[in-house]
């Protein structure tokens, strides 16, 4: 499934909050595409906002909650159904993008390092962005990663 186009994104938001054009474009940069999070902070903008017009105080009021339902009810579920070295090369990503550091930081060989990076982006969770650079390709998955090395995080997972 191909990511929704931003633009696209900020109009809808903008049709059915009736908010400013900066609000909508928060909103559709923070779901970089992706249908179920365009959804989801739709919604959660809505149950926050019911019969006003809402406003970048509402938008942070929010995330958090967003954060937590993306977490949990998308990306637990998801890094459970990857293996370990898949698992190993997004953590190595979170460090840094580029290819070469990657396979540097897990200590493999550049081949069998790129199998992963196949499957990932075969699994879009990540995509090329330029020459030997990569990006994650849901919203706030960087932070998600963070909190799965976390202890005290309630997705905490032990990596």
């Amino acid at each position: 499934m191909t990511p929704l186009n931003e633009a696209a994104i900020a109009e809808q938001y903008l049709a059915v909050f009736n908010c400013d054009l900066r609000l909508a474009q928060s909103m559709a940069k923070l779901v970089i595409g992706y249908s179920y999070a365009f959804q989801l902070l739709g919604w959660l903008m809505f149950e926050e906002c019911q019969n006003r017009v809402p406003n970048e105080h509402d938008l942070e009021k929010i995330i958090p909650f967003f954060e937590m339902r993306l977490f949990e009810n998308v990306y637990q579920k998801t890094i459970r159904g990857l293996s370990e070295m898949d698992i190993q090369f997004l953590l190595a990503m979170r460090v840094d993008e580029t290819f070469q550091s990657i396979v540097a930081q897990m200590n493999k060989d550049k081949v069998y390092v790129a199998q992963y990076r196949k499957r990932l982006i075969d699994r879009q969770l990540i995509k090329p962005t330029e020459r030997g650079k990569l990006a994650f390709t849901l919203p706030l998955f960087d932070r998600y990663l963070d909190e799965i090395q976390n202890p005290d995080s309630l997705f905490y997972l032990g990596y």
